[in-house]
């Protein structure tokens, strides 16, 4: 598991188990289809500009081949950011390059997977892990949203980005504000006696 609980956590290590060294990439896709309407959905990916983030797209269809870059399927989303791209049947696609390893050295790195029930405890679930590039999957019943009821996560941590902060919930403010009234209340009643 992870720090958040809308996340799994997946400690990848790679090893350079030849006689030389060697450059490692590696490469994820994702292919989102929120239900209810799967083959249409909103895209968000960030991150990009991460020190080994070398390709990113939507193509979330595309076979992870560290040694090609698959066309996008829709405009402008390829190695930039971008926010609810869609609704359209589309993902997200991720190369990264951890550059030359030495013979029986290894690299790691981590992936997340999850939901949350709204983007900003999306935001919040990858700010709790320290992920550096994500995207993120919404549905498009109801055109865009605040992605309720769900907000499906795909994310990386350890890839040279800077890491998403971490949003407070609504709650945790209600909670704050509720703790503060509460601390008030008692220092104008002991003031009163």
């Amino acid at each position: 598991m992870s720090a958040s609980s809308a996340l799994v956590k997946d400690h990848v290590t790679l090893t350079n188990n030849s006689g030389a060294s060697a450059v490692v990439r590696y490469s994820r896709s994702m292919d989102w289809d929120i239900p209810p309407t799967e083959f249409n959905e909103y895209v968000t990916i960030g991150g990009v500009g991460a020190t080994k983030l070398i390709f990113s797209n939507d193509n979330g269809f595309a076979t992870p081949n560290p040694l090609s870059n698959p066309g996008a399927l829709a405009g402008g989303t390829t190695n930039v950011n971008f926010v609810d791209s869609g609704p359209t049947d589309h993902g997200a696609y991720f190369t990264f390059d951890f550059g030359s390893v030495a013979a029986g050295e290894s690299v790691s790195f981590d992936i997340f997977y999850g939901a949350a029930g709204s983007e900003t405890a999306a935001f919040a679930a990858l700010g709790a892990v320290g992920a550096e590039v994500y995207s993120l999957g919404q549905n498009s019943r109801t055109g865009l949203t605040d992605g309720t009821p769900d907000t499906f996560i795909f994310g990386f941590a350890g890839v040279g980005g800077t890491p998403v902060p971490a949003v407070p919930e609504p709650e945790t403010y209600a909670l704050m504000l509720a703790g503060l009234g509460i601390v008030g209340f008692m220092a104008r009643r002991r003031r009163a006696a």
